[in-house]
């Protein structure tokens, strides 16, 4: 009888089984995390074979390896195994030539190839596309990006999801692939800040203007006519005086109102 221990942690179970010629006393126990699935080919597979299932919860790194090795001594001990083999890509299992001279019995350790197998008709998702060609561009127009477009394909076609991806990269990338960028309208100006400070009177200037001054000159001459009561009403009066300072010809008419107003 012969055995096969399977290191599904590090194995393509699929590949494993479609490399290999199994007879009908062979047994099979499938070493791996809780967590682990199997497709539906696999259960085709193991639903009439004799196979055992040994399964851990705990995240070690080399957890798989130890059941395998427990397994192999107990099961080589038994009269009926004639062959083992160890069905792994792990580099613990390289060498067990004294665990094969010890048992008298042959172990080999078969390595499998995690790759993902071609499928039979190269062509069919070309033909899948053109079938389905209207939905995919809806499928992309809603797509906010190519990510998105991309994991849309793989929920709707599953494995041909990502051949159509590539195969519209290669040949329709101007439909599919273009950047549309949005035309951004330019930032608003900002309106120039209003400012209450008075300008120096220019004979060209606009009468609006003219008339903006005097209402400024105006407000001054308001506060002028009132005596300040203290001293804060004084210095008040001195930051009029200081917050006008580019207006010169404003501020040798100010000073002259202040002479008059305090020396008579």
């Amino acid at each position: 009888m012969r055995v096969f221990l399977v290191d599904s942690e590090n194995v393509n179970f699929d590949n494993f089984i479609k490399q290999g010629k199994f007879k009908k006393k062979d047994r099979f126990y499938i070493i791996g995390n809780a967590t682990l699935k199997f497709s539906l080919y696999a259960l085709r597979f193991l639903q009439d074979k004799k196979v055992r299932f040994y399964d851990f919860n705990e995240c070690s790194k080399d957890y798989a390896d130890k059941i395998i090795l427990t397994l192999l001594g107990f099961l080589l001990a038994q009269k009926k195994v004639k062959k083992c083999f160890i069905v792994s890509n792990d580099k613990i299992f390289s060498k067990l030539e004294f665990t094969s001279e010890y048992y008298k019995k042959e172990v080999k350790v078969l390595h499998v190839d995690n790759t993902i197998s071609k499928l039979k008709n190269p062509e069919y998702h070309i033909s899948l596309f053109e079938k389905n060609e209207e939905m995919i561009l809806k499928m992309r127009q809603k797509s906010a990006n190519v990510g998105e477009f991309h994991g849309l394909l793989q929920k709707e076609f599953k494995i041909h999801g990502t051949l159509i991806y590539k195969y519209l990269r290669e040949t329709q990338k101007e439909v599919y692939f273009k950047k549309n960028k949005k035309v951004k309208s330019p930032p608003a100006l900002k309106a120039p800040e209003k400012s209450f400070e008075a300008k120096q009177v220019d004979t060209k200037e606009p009468k609006a203007l003219l008339v903006v001054q005097d209402k400024i000159l105006n407000n001054q001459e308001s506060i002028l006519h009132n005596k300040p009561k203290s001293l804060k009403s004084a210095q008040e009066l001195v930051l009029i005086k200081q917050k006008n300072t580019d207006n010169k010809a404003f501020f040798a008419n100010f000073t002259q109102r202040l002479k008059k107003f305090f020396l008579g």
